[in-house]
């Protein structure tokens, strides 16, 4: 019984302190799965924050009794903030590449407050419809007067990012040296 106590022990300490039990543990699945499932997460998670904030957003116009609730009114901008929402989910894997590129958060902080600045700036040309990080403020308003509907070419520009910069955060990771 001893034998096997210090055994055990001796396995814990060998798998935590060499990363061999992260590695057993993730050896059989593909890293593509990985990059995949934790954007799936993030969009769980940012699907979850949307509906509260909706759900917060009643609650205090309730609470301090704002006249004029309809509900054709909160279906619209239910629809609004489901679109922002996927057109900012939409983003998220540029900036996943990046993280994995830079190995770090510098980097993509970096990088999204330029591009919030750089799509804000377009946001006032023709250009904006085109530019994935300008259809944001376009819907919302930040950059100028708020578009009701996006044209397919918008869409189309967010798909176009998406694709490719999952398929570039993929190949990232397939690539990546293990050293653990």
């Amino acid at each position: 019984m001893i034998y096997l106590k210090v055994l055990d022990a001796e396995l814990r300490k060998l798998s935590h302190s060499k990363g061999t039990a992260k590695t057993m543990l993730c050896l059989p699945l593909g890293r593509a799965w990985f990059v995949a499932a934790k954007l799936t997460v993030s969009a769980l998670w940012f699907l979850v924050l949307s509906a509260s904030l909706l759900a917060e957003s009643l609650l205090v116009g309730a609470f301090i009794g704002l006249p004029g609730f309809s509900l054709p009114l909160f279906l619209d901008t239910c629809a609004q903030v489901l679109i922002v929402a996927a057109a900012l989910l939409a983003l998220a894997p540029a900036v996943a590449w990046l993280a994995l590129a830079s190995e770090g958060f510098m980097a993509p902080t970096g990088f999204t407050i330029f591009m919030l600045v750089v799509g804000t700036i377009l946001g006032h040309t023709d250009w904006s419809r085109y530019f994935p990080w300008s259809i944001v403020p376009l819907v919302t308003g930040i950059a100028g007067p708020r578009i009701e509907h996006l044209g397919t070419e918008s869409y189309a520009v967010l798909a176009a990012t998406f694709a490719a910069c999952l398929a570039g955060a993929i190949l990232h990771q397939q690539r990546a040296d293990n050293t653990q």
